[in-house]
């Protein structure tokens, strides 16, 4: 492609290119540009970029180097001509502004839902807590009709058994599993990564919470087992985005398959739950 028609289109699609106004220590010099010269290539909704460079005030020599930046600083001011045009035609294509009286004929503004405006005030204070804080998460969801069970699941866990566990608590509540689902954060190892911290996290709880329609949820080993410490603030606010929890229990899946008396602990909760 022509440079001066391949820069020219980066411009539009809003790609600003860099040009040093010197030879740069130590850079390897810049190759010729061909700017088609000779030819000439039409661009839709613009005059011919070389007719452009042919009508400008040029001495009739100029040697490769000269020629290439000389097309290239006309090739920039052509750009920000464009962009200043396409700004002047946004302004007056803006709606005329509405008159007093048909101000009061029109209806009213939608009220947006309390609760879901306060859902989502909750998790943009908590993402904006997070930035920045790494935090590493693996959990297991399963939805049934009336309940959402969240479980911790450590990577040496069997997803069979906790498929079973989890089937078993809801079947004894009366419920049945759907679906599941899985999260791993952070997606990337780098933390560096943009969106790989606890923030990024709090926004794909958030999105998972949208698709729960369950009135009651247990919790099994997310919660921090000190609610005083320091983490618990942190894990308090990475929860806000599910809501609340019906019954919160220290255990996870994998804990409860070789803990009777916490199995029993966890029961005697539910039950208490269920009875209310």
């Amino acid at each position: 492609m022509n440079e001066e028609l391949r820069q020219f289109a980066l411009g539009v699609a809003g790609v600003r290119l860099w040009y040093a106004r010197s030879p740069l220590p130590g850079a390897a010099p810049s190759p010729e540009y061909d700017f088609g010269e000779e030819g000439g290539t039409e661009i839709e909704g613009a005059e011919s970029v070389t007719e452009l460079a042919r009508t400008a005030s040029s001495p009739p020599q100029r040697t490769p180097s000269a020629a290439s930046r000389q097309g290239l600083a006309r090739l920039q001011g052509l750009l920000a001509e464009d962009g200043s045009r396409r700004v002047r035609e946004t302004k007056g294509n803006e709606p005329p502004a509405v008159s007093s009286s048909e101000a009061v004929a029109s209806p009213p503004p939608a009220v947006p839902d309390v609760e879901e405006t306060a859902q989502a005030v909750e998790v943009s204070s908590a993402g904006s807590m997070l930035a920045g804080k790494a935090v590493s998460l693996h959990w297991r969801f399963w939805h049934g009709g009336r309940w959402l069970l969240v479980s911790s699941s450590p990577h040496e866990a069997g997803y069979g058994l906790e498929d079973r566990l989890a089937t078993n608590i809801l079947k004894a509540l009366g419920d049945t599993v759907e679906r599941t689902e899985t999260l791993r954060w952070p997606v990337f190892s780098n933390p560096a990564v943009p969106g790989n911290d606890a923030a990024g996290a709090v926004e794909v709880l958030g999105a998972l919470a949208k698709d729960v329609q369950v009135s009651r949820q247990l919790w099994l080993g997310l919660e921090p087992d000190n609610p005083e410490s320091g983490d618990a603030v942190l894990w308090r606010s990475l929860l806000a985005p599910l809501g609340e929890a019906a019954v919160s229990f220290p255990n996870s899946l994998a804990a409860l398959s070789s803990d009777p008396a916490s199995k029993r602990r966890l029961w005697r909760s539910l039950q208490s739950v269920e009875a209310g």
